[in-house]
């Protein structure tokens, strides 16, 4: 986890998305990918 507890380093999903994974419907992985994305671009400073 990073250093807030907030998203995991490796993955940058938070730990209820972690959980919710295994069992989640196609449309929320999709929503939870597309989380990611912008917490991966947040934190690289792309657009």
């Amino acid at each position: 986890m990073d250093a807030a507890n907030i998203y995991c380093d490796g993955c940058l999903r938070t730990i209820d998305e972690i959980a919710a994974w295994s069992t989640a419907v196609e449309e929320t992985r999709w929503a939870i990918l597309r989380a990611v994305e912008e917490r991966r671009a947040a934190r690289d400073g792309t657009p």
